[in-house]
């Protein structure tokens, strides 16, 4: 009878587990922030990628935001990849963040 042994690749976890930040109840008057590691500039709207694009006027349509930011760059390997003072001002101003890289 032949054996099959499985290994998991993905090894022991470095750091322990975290939960996932608190939710906001309602997202009216809140400040959205689109963090783009790096994607695809649209000319229709400049920096903006079309990922991003769209979830932006879905969610347009949905709620009454207090104001909508958006920060791109290509440089993804660096630690303050925005700059260190975009950094500083969307912890300070957002109330909600989506980030990735989008293409």
């Amino acid at each position: 009878m032949m054996k099959l042994r499985v290994l998991d690749p993905a090894g022991e976890a470095a750091h322990p587990e975290s939960k996932l930040a608190p939710r906001p109840a309602d997202l009216n008057g809140k400040v959205l922030w689109f963090v783009d590691g790096r994607g695809h500039v649209e000319k229709s709207v400049p920096g903006m990628n079309r990922i991003f694009r769209a979830w932006r006027e879905r969610l347009e349509k949905e709620y009454k935001f207090a104001n909508i930011r958006y920060v791109r760059t290509d440089n993804i390997a660096s630690p303050f990849r925005h700059g260190k003072e975009t950094f500083e001002e969307i912890v300070k101003t957002a109330d909600v963040v989506i980030n990735g890289v989008a293409l």
